[in-house]
């Protein structure tokens, strides 16, 4: 074999080798990094890496604080939970609407548009479900198209339609305050706010103190309402 075969072959070698103890030390890298993130106790945005277990009634304690939990909750599930709530009423009240009607008759050939002209429906222009979902939906939102109404004929359908109009105004007025709320929450002004990579213990005026810098990216560097609060862990 030549010299150059053989200065090849060691060459070979060794690159496949620094290759193998480079994947080595980057897995164990990524470990040690998966490692840390699970033992941060807090992390960078603030949020508490702490996990809660064997409480008893942990839902429904929080269920009975509903508000403050839609708040942490995030955009998506509060966003998926309003259009449930709105979809579900319109279905609601529209399947009421819809038994209303059919009970009184207005569903019945003779009594339909097209005949019966001396017939007063208790909804006018509402001849199936799709017009009971759709007077539903105009009713709560107060839309008002003109076609569509209710007669005096059944006061059912009356007090039904109230009681539609109070529920869609509380479930607006609490969608409202929720986003307002969510909205108003700065969760990703520590974005902008850095932190020094060390910190360290140096005695300062005859006591050891914990240094450490503080900056804020943004051009007014002003922080309404800062508080810094600091968490040691210690083995016992």
């Amino acid at each position: 074999m030549s010299l150059l075969r053989r200065t090849q072959i060691k060459a070979s070698l060794l690159r496949s080798l620094n290759g193998v103890e480079e994947n080595v030390y980057q897995a164990v890298d990524e470990k040690t990094k998966t490692m840390n993130k699970k033992k941060r106790i807090v992390r960078k945005d603030g949020m508490m890496n702490i996990s809660f277990k064997n409480i008893s009634k942990k839902k429904r304690r929080f269920f009975s604080d509903l508000y403050t939990t839609l708040l942490d909750a995030s955009w998506t599930f509060s966003v998926i939970m309003f259009s449930t709530s709105f979809y579900g009423s319109w279905f609601i009240f529209g399947a009421i609407y819809f038994m209303i009607c059919y009970l009184h008759g207005d569903f019945m050939e003779e009594n339909l548009i097209s005949g019966g002209k001396d017939w007063i429906p208790c909804i006018l222009q509402v001849d199936g479900f799709a017009s009971s979902f759709l007077f539903s939906l105009e009713t709560q939102h107060t839309i008002g198209y003109g076609s569509r109404q209710t007669t005096t004929e059944c006061p059912l359908a009356m007090l039904v339609v109230s009681i539609q109009a109070v529920i869609g105004c509380i479930i607006q007025a609490f969608m409202v305050g929720l986003i307002f709320s969510k909205l108003s929450r700065p969760r990703n002004r520590s974005r902008t706010i850095i932190f020094s990579n060390q910190a360290v213990v140096t005695q300062r005026n005859g006591k050891l103190c914990l240094i450490m810098r503080i900056g804020d990216l943004r051009d007014d560097n002003f922080v309404l309402g800062t508080k810094v609060s600091l968490r040691m862990i210690r083995r016992k």
